[in-house]
């Protein structure tokens, strides 16, 4: 059986208000970039193959549905994520021996940056870099090829339009165990938005700006970004509607039979207790 690799990259200006570090929490939010490519119908993690080689048994592994463009049917394969500094690694095993690796850097500079070696313009803002590899047949290299060309232009623009839409505060984040979590709240079928009071509540209060000293007082405030705030339009008064009800600070002992008979004498309760003898 013939196989034949080849490699494409595509590179997306990413706008100049969204800050580096955003553009590469949402890469290294895997669900939400699986979610991104209109291909994906499902996805749930797994654990690594028994074949998967050492430099991938340790990733973090995925199994994902697909419909095919052009054939009424669905397709399931394995494939693994591996978080970098500068983006995300991504390879997966389709089937009929469909070999794909994509990489997605974040690249360029922006102000007061220094020179970025994968970027041959300096201080002109930054690009998502995506790098395409596809091993397959031969008879199938060109149909897998401009599957997925359509399938990567919408992802990286939907990435690009999320990024844009987090940092100007029309979408809302938090960060979950290290991880982006966003939610539209334009979206009614979102189970964010069908949360409990109590819940949107803590979550809402995850979103609120807070001082340094509160930052380095809470590991889990210290690693909160500083896009994951409320919108102005979202955001709740909390100095003037935030009400919460505390447990009490003092210890009250159950009296006993026979103490405490006339509290209503206005004595202390012992001194009370000293009359009736």
């Amino acid at each position: 059986m013939l196989r034949k690799k080849e490699t494409y990259t595509n590179t997306i200006f990413i706008p100049s208000k969204v800050p580096r570090q955003l553009a590469i929490d949402i890469l290294h939010s895997h669900g939400e970039i699986i979610s991104l490519n209109p291909l994906v119908l499902s996805h749930h993690p797994v654990k690594a193959p028994r074949n998967a080689p050492a430099d991938e048994y340790y990733s973090t592994w995925y199994e994902i549905t697909e419909r095919v463009r052009y054939v009424p049917r669905t397709i399931s394969f394995k494939g693994c994520f591996h978080d970098e500094p500068w983006g995300l690694q991504t390879h997966t095993y389709a089937p009929m021996g469909v070999d794909l690796r994509n990489t997605y850097r974040i690249v360029g500079n922006q102000p007061n940056e220094p020179p970025d070696p994968y970027s041959s313009e300096e201080n002109k803002g930054l690009y998502l870099r995506e790098d395409v590899e596809i091993e397959c047949n031969l008879t199938l290299i060109s149909f897998v090829k401009s599957q997925l060309r359509a399938a990567s232009k919408v992802l990286v623009d939907r990435f690009i339009k999320k990024a844009e839409l987090l940092d100007a505060g029309v979408l809302q984040g938090i960060m979950e165990d290290g991880v982006l979590r966003t939610f539209n709240p334009a979206d009614r079928t979102s189970t964010s938005i069908m949360m409990s009071p109590d819940e949107r509540a803590r979550r809402l209060s995850y979103q609120m700006p807070v001082s340094p000293s509160e930052h380095s007082r809470s590991g889990s405030m210290s690693s909160q970004p500083p896009y994951a705030f409320s919108p102005p339009q979202y955001r709740q008064d909390y100095g003037r509607e935030f009400t919460a009800e505390l447990p009490a600070d003092a210890y009250h002992a159950v009296p006993g039979p026979g103490k405490y008979k006339r509290p209503e004498s206005g004595y202390p309760a012992e001194l009370s207790a000293m009359n009736d003898t």
